[in-house]
């Protein structure tokens, strides 16, 4: 996957709902994949306060040069549960 995406256009996506507040934010970064090979920046990105949900090993680092940042707030109805 990582050799797929180098130099290409990517997208991520960083989705947060606060039950009490009834709020939903979706963030979207857009920017170009850029593959971490040397031990300098794979130690640096180590270092980062970056935890994935599941603790797997990492194999690959991949980091996103950022072009653009969208952002959209949401104000949950009452009917729907967060």
């Amino acid at each position: 996957m990582v050799t797929r995406t180098i130099h290409s256009v990517v997208l991520f996506e960083a989705d947060l709902v606060t039950a009490e507040k009834r709020e939903a934010w979706s963030v979207v970064a857009r920017g170009r994949a850029q593959h971490l090979r040397t031990a300098a920046d794979i130690h640096y990105a180590d270092g980062l306060a970056i935890r994935p949900w599941v603790e797997t090993p990492k194999y690959e680092y991949v980091r996103i040069a950022v072009q653009s940042i969208t952002g959209r707030l949401f104000r949950l109805s009452d009917n729907v549960s967060a």
